[in-house]
């Protein structure tokens, strides 16, 4: 169970992106609160998220063709 952890990281990161920003907003916070404190946090743990999204690909340079076989490939369909 090597890379799979790389997998957890990503689903732990990108979620609490999501949360942050859904939390301030259901809290009531103002929308220059969630512009000031929340929004940079939230777009740094997606950042961080999609590098470590990165680490789980063989060859992260061949990333890009993932989107080649959109009509073909689920997996295609599900990058894009």
């Amino acid at each position: 169970m090597g890379n799979e952890w790389i997998l957890v990281f990503f689903t732990l990161f990108a979620q609490a992106s999501v949360g942050l920003v859904m939390v301030m907003q259901c809290f009531g916070c103002g929308e220059q609160a969630i512009r000031g404190r929340c929004l940079p946090w939230a777009i740094g743990l997606m950042a961080v998220a999609l590098l470590i999204a990165f680490l789980h690909l063989g060859s992260p340079f061949g990333g890009y063709r993932a989107l080649y076989h959109l009509g073909a490939s689920w997996l295609s369909r599900e990058v894009f």
